[in-house]
């Protein structure tokens, strides 16, 4: 049993690490649709995250959009302790636009998830959503 165990606790470290290596492969650039693709599997964002933006507490990061709301624009997380909840920023002069708190984009890519629609359907819903209702 106990060798079962420690077989088990090794296969997901190694799972584990094979997520980080692949994540750090990976330019920090993203966009909307390719992010809900990691929002729909477990952990798979938070591995993401603490790669690409160690600094920034999971559960603290605010997303935003670089220059305007098309679901192809880069993604950019800041720490939402750090940035006073502002809704547009300038960084660096580039514009960013507040899409959502990590953890509520986490619901609004849930309730918009369904098996008729693909990344790319979810991600315009969602960005709709924020133009419309948020």
């Amino acid at each position: 049993m106990a060798r079962l165990s420690l077989f088990l606790f090794n296969y997901f470290v190694i799972i584990a690490l094979y997520e980080v290596n692949q994540s750090n492969r990976k330019s920090r650039i993203m966009n909307l649709i390719q992010f809900i693709s990691y929002l729909k599997k477990d952990n798979r964002a938070q591995n993401y995250l603490n790669v690409n933006y160690p600094e920034i507490d999971f559960y603290n990061v605010e997303v935003y959009l670089e220059n305007s709301l098309p679901v192809d624009s880069e993604l950019k997380f800041f720490d939402d302790e750090k940035i006073d909840g502002r809704i547009e920023m300038i960084v660096n002069n580039q514009k960013f636009i507040n899409l959502f708190t990590l953890d509520y984009l986490l619901e609004v890519v849930k309730d918009y998830s369904d098996a008729k629609s693909n990344v790319q359907q979810i991600a315009e819903k969602v960005v709709s959503f924020r133009i419309n209702n948020a």
